[in-house]
């Protein structure tokens, strides 16, 4: 699945990349583009959520884009965001620590539930487990750290008012909105 996945992003953006001249919606390569996304996911057998833009262009392709969606583990790129604002505002340190422990335990994917209560990492090796494995206990780690409710908050002062965390990976650390 993830191969298909990565195989469709790569369509979708060397198709965009090749149509950055044509910006109509209904251009010859935006539709080109439609005909080639909608052959790639007809055998697939769950529903699929798709928007991109062109960045140099502002060009843009949406396939049930406007649809809610559960983020799953893109949302952790929202709890990166808040992490290196933190940082940038001089409101945590890379080096600050965190502590694993047992309620921070999330299975799924990741190393940290492997290893034993206690270890101490930095909040840079946290993010880095979270982002580059997709760890859920350095997730929870990190959320443990920031806030459920500033990375919302990060979220709506940078105008993107509709992606929220509502707690952490698994459960606990609610969110007031995940609360509701």
């Amino acid at each position: 699945m993830k191969t298909r996945i990565a195989l469709l992003s790569l369509l979708v953006a060397s198709s965009l990349l090749v149509s950055s001249t044509s910006r109509a919606q209904n251009s010859p390569n935006a539709q080109t583009l439609d005909a080639r996304v909608r052959a790639e996911i007809a055998p697939f057998r769950g529903k699929v959520y798709l928007f991109a833009k062109n960045l140099d262009t502002g060009e843009t392709y949406s396939f049930n884009g406007d649809e809610r969606v559960k983020t799953a583990s893109t949302i952790k790129i929202a709890v990166m965001i808040e992490a290196f604002a933190r940082v940038a505002e001089g409101r945590a340190k890379w080096t600050d620590e965190l502590v694993l422990t047992k309620a921070a335990r999330y299975s799924g994917s990741g190393i940290l539930p492997e290893l034993g209560d206690g270890l101490r990492l930095t909040l840079r090796d946290c993010v880095n487990l979270m982002m580059l494995i997709s760890d859920n206990t350095a997730t929870n780690m990190v959320l443990d750290y920031l806030t459920t409710d500033a990375v919302n908050a990060r979220m709506d002062s940078i105008g993107i008012k509709q992606t929220r965390i509502m707690r952490r990976v698994g459960s606990g650390g609610d969110s007031k909105e995940g609360q509701l």
